[in-house]
């Protein structure tokens, strides 16, 4: 009779708690490195029926209309040379502002947020371009220089370290970054 009266009492200040805590990271947006599968955002767009593995995606939430048409202007320019589509997207529930990029795999790989400011179109351009995949490498020829970072977020390997050595072995498996 004791342990069933103390499990009622401290299982109400549990739930509020659990509440306090399930709320506010629910309601989070994406952030840069997240996976946009099972989101609200991919269900809003239909991210796995058009857009996965087929292209990159700028999606743009309550930007101011000179921003929009001059990107409208850019739009195809967008597709062609970044593999990219541009996605508008009017929120009202949250005030969120600013565009998120999203690559083919479905991970947000650039955020921009500021309610007073739209992103600058050069900068999303020059993000774009960081998507764009270029021609493989010959056998043979020099590596460009790149950092990784380690999946606990600290630790930095950056190519350029290991010049000199006799062997290096970079291996990136498909949908881990």
């Amino acid at each position: 009779m004791l342990f069933s009266r103390l499990y009622r009492y401290s299982l109400a200040p549990f739930l509020i708690t659990m509440l306090i805590v399930a709320v506010p990271a629910a309601a989070r947006a994406l952030e840069v490195g997240e996976r946009v599968f099972n989101s609200e955002l991919a269900t809003e767009i239909a991210f796995a029926e058009n857009f996965h593995g087929k292209a990159n995606i700028a999606i743009a939430t309550n930007v101011g209309a000179d921003w929009k048409s001059e990107v409208q202007n850019l739009a195809k320019e967008f597709e062609v040379k970044y593999d990219a589509t541009v996605v508008w997207r009017t929120e009202s529930k949250r005030e969120e502002k600013g565009l998120i990029i999203v690559d083919k795999s479905g991970y947000v790989r650039w955020k921009y947020t500021d309610t007073h400011a739209n992103p600058p179109v050069e900068t999303l351009k020059t993000e774009l371009a960081k998507l764009k995949r270029n021609l493989p490498l010959s056998v043979g020829s020099p590596a460009p220089d790149f950092s990784l970072t380690e999946a606990d977020g600290k630790t930095q390997f950056t190519l350029s370290d290991y010049k000199g050595k006799k062997n290096i072995l970079v291996s990136l498996l498909l949908q881990t970054y």
